[in-house]
């Protein structure tokens, strides 16, 4: 189990590394990989097949909400925030984080599976179509 455990860690620093590097070059977030690489995580450690997805969304997005505060706060500190857009948008992105996580508990984890493998196919062929949003 010992063993298991180091080819584990050293799996998931693998996946830290590669979703910062895929982040940063692609402009795309790293939960497209952490988000499976977490699910089979979660599966390994044999959480209940209803949560493992539910927890590695919510896993993905607790890392975000970190790395993303970090790197708001630098922005501002170096005034590269609009704070117009923030002012306008801010309240429905709230809103919209809310209604997520509210909607998130009625979904089976087999239809979170569908939406997280529709969101990344279309992130992929955006990506590999060259079209910019």
């Amino acid at each position: 189990m010992e063993t298991e455990l180091i080819i584990l860690a050293a799996m998931l620093m693998t996946a830290g590394f590669l979703s910062g590097i895929v982040a940063g070059l692609l402009g795309v977030g790293g939960g497209m990989i952490l988000v499976p690489v977490l699910f089979q995580t979660f599966a390994f450690f044999d959480l209940a097949a209803n949560l493992q997805i539910h927890m590695a969304v919510a896993s993905s997005m607790a890392i975000i909400c970190f790395t993303g505060s970090l790197s708001a706060r630098s922005h501002f500190k170096r005034g590269t925030v609009d704070m117009e857009v923030v002012k306008s948008w801010g309240a429905f992105i709230a809103m919209g984080a809310l209604a997520g996580a509210v909607a998130a508990r009625f979904i089976a984890p087999a239809g979170l599976k569908v939406i997280f493998a529709a969101l990344a196919l279309t992130m992929a062929t955006r990506m590999l179509l060259n079209d910019n949003p």
